[in-house]
């Protein structure tokens, strides 16, 4: 009997030490991981929760979404997620504001964001693309219009391909069905010459999606516009608030440094649920302001 109590508890005490932690942090990812997909889903690109169910979330586990419950409020534009007694909240702010989770330290009512009194300029000015209804048929003699588009439609419709088996078929609608391929889209010297949706998530050219890592693109070329119109500068310090002690300040850390990621930040872009990335995107209400140097 003191033998099976000292298993226990040296099992209980491992338990603790080490799974725990990590059973806690696949949950608070998890609940931020829920709670912005969904709002993101629901109230940017127009899903149903059950699509989003089956396409979206199977993307942390195909077991996740079983231990997960999803609170809509259409009043205030907000999903709430819970799993296992844990439950993070996002709001959706508008059209051209999208959605973002809020801090779990503070109730929706107490929150206050400058995305609620953010303001968007508006520019009439009509380009080709992306704000193009139609693809750019002729426009470049050296594009085979007629593969491209083959290749474009053959990573959502397996019907133009020829001489595969069943299995195949049944594999590579498998494979949309998990949501690998959510929608191409071709640009050629500012031109749009191919693009394609993938219909069984219901999905079309009018869909709205994330644009993860294409953010940080667009975001570095808006960086670059500010400082060809001098409006910025690579050698100005980093306006962080939590880096204006004296300590920090000493680091002289710039936009330079951010933009060559060489800013000295202890985090590692690791996207395992307990790496770096999962919580910086679904745990941390200031990653950038927390992460030590």
């Amino acid at each position: 009997m003191k033998n099976f109590l000292l298993i226990t508890a040296v099992i209980a005490s491992i338990v603790a030490i080490y799974v725990w932690p990590v059973i806690d942090r696949v949950r608070q990812v998890a609940v931020g991981y829920g709670a912005k997909t969904v709002c993101s889903g629901v109230y940017v690109s127009g899903m149903t929760l059950e699509s989003l169910r089956k396409n979206e979330l199977m993307g942390g586990g195909p077991m996740l979404p079983l231990f997960m419950t999803f609170d809509i409020d259409n009043t205030t534009k907000t999903i709430t997620t819970s799993c296992l007694g844990v439950k993070a909240t996002a709001k959706y702010y508008g059209y051209h504001k999208g959605c973002s989770l809020l801090p779990r330290s503070y109730s929706y009512a107490g929150i206050s964001s400058k995305l609620d009194t953010l303001k968007i300029k508006h520019h009439q000015k009509a380009f080709q693309w992306p704000n193009a209804t139609s693809k750019s048929k002729n426009a470049f003699h050296n594009i085979d219009y007629e593969k491209l588009d083959k290749l474009v439609s053959g990573e959502f419709d397996v019907h133009t391909y020829s001489g595969i088996t069943k299995e195949e078929i049944q594999e590579d609608l498998e494979r949309i069905r998990k949501g690998q391929t959510r929608a191409v889209v071709v640009v050629y010297k500012g031109k749009l010459v191919a693009e394609g949706y993938n219909s069984l998530m219901g999905l079309t050219k009018d869909s709205r999606l994330h644009g993860w890592s294409v953010t940080k693109s667009v975001l570095a070329t808006l960086v670059g516009i500010r400082i060809k119109q001098n409006k910025m500068s690579l050698d100005h310090l980093a306006n962080v608030t939590e880096w204006s002690d004296a300590s920090m300040q000493e680091q002289h850390i710039t936009v330079r440094n951010m933009l060559n990621m060489n800013a000295g930040i202890d985090c590692e872009e690791k996207y395992h649920v307990t790496g770096d990335v999962c919580k910086m995107i679904f745990t941390e209400d200031n990653a950038a302001g927390k992460f030590p140097r």
